[in-house]
């Protein structure tokens, strides 16, 4: 349960080691850097299954993750990679609040998670954060990662992946 992985307020400073929030607006940094939640998750936490509903997007700081496509025999193929200069969960701020990915933490370090519904505001609110998710969604949809490369490396549906929802 993702709940239980709060890191103390005071480690908050590092919000701008995400190069998206980084990227923000003053006004809305102002407004999203008091919700911004400091996490850590173990590697291969699922953070979210395909089609789960999520409640917060995921800005890595020194974290990997990796989104992986579920094919219909249940296997899995790992189409991106997801590190400081992007989030996890911004098509879910901009449009529903579906996943269409799996999401897991392929390399353990710092990330902060911010509420989807202050993203979907700030996305209605600001032309500035509306052009920022768009041209970062777009680029991570042709590119399938920050570096260029489509990683298809079959998922091996391990026993022992820790599951943990996004309750949160």
């Amino acid at each position: 349960m993702l709940d239980n992985i709060a890191v103390p307020k005071a480690q908050r400073d590092n919000a701008r080691d995400n190069r998206l929030l980084g990227a923000l607006e003053t006004a809305s940094r102002k407004r999203i850097d008091p919700h911004l939640e400091p996490i850590k998750l173990k590697l291969g936490t699922i953070v979210c299954e395909a089609g789960g509903v999520l409640k917060h997007a995921y800005f890595p700081q020194g974290s990997v993750l990796s989104l992986l496509t579920v094919l219909e025999n249940g296997s899995a193929i790992e189409t991106a990679n997801i590190g400081r200069e992007g989030a996890f969960g911004l098509f879910a701020a901009m449009y529903s609040r579906a996943s269409f990915n799996r999401c897991l933490v392929q390399l353990e370090g710092a990330m902060v998670r911010c509420p989807i519904e202050l993203l979907q505001s700030e996305f209605k609110r600001s032309e500035h954060v509306r052009d920022l998710f768009v041209s970062y969604s777009e680029t991570s949809a042709v590119t399938g990662s920050a570096d260029g490369r489509v990683q298809c490396h079959a998922y091996d549906g391990r026993e022992n992946v820790p599951m943990a929802p996004d309750d949160a």
